[in-house]
C-alpha cells in the first residue's frame, strides 16, 4: 500500500533551500563588478561632480518666498500684520488703514498680507484688535520685534 502510495504521489521538486541557493548563486553572479572597469567609472564620475560644484558658483539671490516671520529691512517700531479679506478693495484698506494712524511698510502680498507702522504713541495691540473687527480684514496680528 505505501509503495502505491509513493508511486501516485507527485514529486515535489528541489526543496525550497536548494532553490534559494541556486537564484542566490544566479543572482550573485549577475553583480560581479570588475574593479579594473568599477574603479575608474567611479573616479571619474567623482572628479567631473567636484568639477561641477567648484565651477558653478553658489546663488546668492533671495528665496522668491517670505515667510510672514521672516526677518526684514522695515523701521523700527510698533508693526502689525493685517490679512485682508478677499472682498476688501485697495482704496477701502487705504482709508482704514489711514483712520487708525498706520502707514503700508509691505504688500500686499499674494495672499493679501501687509506689514503696516503705527504712530509711536499708538497702542498696537489696541489697534490689531479693532482691526480684526472690521469686514474688510480677516486677522491682524502685532509683528514681534527682532
Amino acid at each position: 500500500m505505501r509503495q502505491r502510495i509513493r508511486a501516485e504521489t507527485p514529486q515535489a521538486g528541489p526543496p525550497v533551500a536548494g532553490r534559494m541557493a541556486a537564484a542566490v548563486h544566479s543572482f550573485a553572479s549577475l553583480m560581479r563588478f570588475d574593479l579594473r572597469v568599477v574603479l575608474p567609472v567611479g573616479a571619474a564620475a567623482a572628479a567631473s561632480l567636484a568639477l561641477v560644484l567648484a565651477l558653478v558658483p553658489a546663488s546668492e539671490q533671495e528665496a522668491p518666498f517670505r515667510t510672514l516671520t521672516a526677518p526684514a529691512n522695515l523701521p523700527a517700531g510698533p508693526q502689525l500684520r493685517v490679512k485682508a479679506s478677499g472682498q476688501a478693495t485697495e482704496p477701502a484698506l487705504r482709508q482704514l488703514f489711514s483712520q487708525h494712524g498706520l502707514s503700508i511698510v509691505a504688500g500686499p502680498s499674494t495672499t493679501g498680507v501687509y506689514t503696516l507702522t503705527l504712530k509711536p504713541d499708538a497702542d498696537a495691540k489696541a489697534v490689531a484688535a479693532t482691526l480684526a473687527t472690521t469686514p474688510e480684514i480677516d486677522f491682524a496680528t502685532v509683528r514681534p520685534q527682532p
